[in-house]
């Protein structure tokens, strides 16, 4: 068998604890946040759902075509427009996904 020690083990470790809190903790924010966009808190969000893609996201559709706007605005204010990857624990900021077409 293989072994991991120092440093990796540590590391592992951390991720044991980490994970499900941090999870817990996106999973409460999210609830939080969809009760406010459909509770009509943003005046431009016909209505947002809560979808499993590899992690909790909160999709939101608008009354006005104004994504792409959103998108850019987000980006100026520190959001990241094309994420690494999921779950990866050097994405600290508020992360926008786009829809594929396919």
């Amino acid at each position: 068998g293989s072994q991991i020690q120092g440093a990796q083990a540590l590391e592992v470790l951390r991720g044991l604890v980490f994970a499900p809190v941090m999870h817990a903790v996106q999973a409460g924010v999210s609830e939080r946040l969809l009760a406010l966009l459909n509770g009509g808190a943003v005046p431009e969000v016909k209505s947002a759902v809560i979808a499993n893609a590899q992690s909790k996201v909160l999709i939101v559709e608008f009354h006005q075509p104004i994504a792409a706007r959103v998108l850019e605005e987000a980006q100026k204010r520190g959001a990241l427009p094309y994420p690494v990857g999921a779950e990866s624990k050097y994405e600290i900021p508020p992360l926008f996904y786009r829809l594929s077409g396919t």
